[in-house]
This record gives structure tokens, sequence and C-alpha cells, in this order.
């Protein structure tokens, strides 16, 4: 989240003008298609852009330890931390994507800015990474823990998420739902695998339909509904 301020420092620079740039840079980077030869190319090269943006904010949150512009600057750690799990992640490195979700979530929960609206939903999205992460290695009652905790998050949020966040949260939720509906069949509870299932599948076809849907979340998105039906 951008500072709400004009900055008043090193830090408050870098959160209005470095840090939206390395971002706007590592998306260009994310969209490129690599070779079959060499399919994380530009993923390592992305990579490397928030490596050393974690470092240089590092940096100016020594010299900044308190105040808004702090709080945001570890936020924005936070989010990093967040990226670089969703980017060890699709270069198959689970390990070090579990450390820095991990990572991301600790700092999260410690942010007092942790219910404002941008923050809440990405923790939302760290839950449910976590808890994609140990479905798919197998761990369906280690990632239920996660994915319950992002299904309370959406339903008890605040109404300021509601109001500022809703097509982000709801997006939250689809994929949440959709990790519940395979943690519950392998959990052997059919019923309620049923349920999430036909929810998840209820609300892809309506903004998929509606053409409601981020470029952000069609690009990402696990969920396909060719790829569900196979597994159910």
């Amino acid at each position: 989240m951008a500072p709400t301020s004009e900055p008043s420092g090193p830090l408050g620079s870098y959160l209005t003008h470095g840090i939206p740039d390395i971002l706007t840079k590592y998306e260009a980077l994310w969209d490129v298609e690599d070779p079959e030869e060499n399919p994380y190319k530009t993923k390592y090269e992305a990579r490397a852009l928030i490596e050393e943006a974690v470092n240089e904010l590092k940096r100016l949150l020594v010299d900044t330890t308190e105040g808004r512009e702090a709080d945001e600057g570890r936020e924005t750690m936070a989010r990093l931390h967040l990226f670089l799990g969703k980017n060890f992640y699709f270069c198959e490195e689970v390990a070090a994507a579990e450390q820095h979700l991990n990572r991301s979530l600790e700092c999260y929960l410690r942010s007092p800015l942790r219910l404002e609206p941008k923050p809440f939903v990405h923790i939302h999205d760290v839950l449910n990474q976590l808890g994609m992460l140990w479905c798919n290695r197998h761990g369906h009652a280690e990632g239920m823990n996660f994915l319950r905790r992002a299904q309370i998050m959406f339903l008890k949020r605040p109404d300021a998420v509601r109001k500022a966040e809703a097509a982000r949260s709801e997006d939250n939720y689809t994929l949440t739902m959709f990790y519940l509906a395979q943690a519950y069949g392998a959990l052997q509870k059919p019923g309620l695998s049923a349920r999430f299932c036909a929810e998840t599948m209820s609300r892809q076809l309506e903004y998929n339909t509606a053409g409601t849907r981020s470029k952000e979340v069609t690009e990402r998105d696990p969920f396909d509904c060719k790829d569900w039906v196979r597994r159910s």
C-alpha cells in the first residue's frame, strides 16, 4: 500500500516511488511466456527485483522504526515476501516458498495495519497460498488450518474491506472454497467437499460469464473447470 501522505524521508520516498516502479517491472516480467527449455527465466529475473527491494527496505527500516511510514514499510515487506512465496512456488521451489509465505503471514499479523482493506485481502491471499501449498503436498489437515482461517476472515471481514476491496476479497474467497473442497474430499468428508465444489463452480460460472474477474486472477487463478471435473 502506498503512503497516505507526502513522503518525509528516504523510506517514504522509496515506498511512494521505488516500490511501485519495481512492482511494475515485476509484473511485466511475470507476464512473459518463457521458452520450454528455460521455463523460469524471467521469473528468476522478477525474483531478483523483489529480493533487491527487500534488502533495500530492510536498510531503510533501520533508520525509521516508528510512525505511519514505518508501519507501511513493514506492511510492504510482508507483501514482498508474499510475492516471493508465489514466485518460488511457481518455480517449484516449495520449501523456500513456504518460508517466505510464513514470513509474510508473521509480518502481517504483527502489523497495526492488518485490518485495513488492502493488507486484509493480502493476509487472506497468504492463507490461501499456504493452504494450497499444503494440500498440493497432500498435507490436507495442515492445509485445512490455513483455509478455515481464510474462510473465517472472509465471513467476518470489516465493512471497509467489503466496500474498498469487494472484488479482490470475493476472488480470494473463491480460491478458498476451491481448496476447501479438495481438502474435505481428501479428509473423507464428501458432503462438505460437494458443497464447496458446487459453490466454487457456481461462483466461477458467474464471474466468467459476467466478465468481472480481474486480469490478475484470470491469469493466475489455479482453478480450471476442466481440471476440476477430472479430479472430482
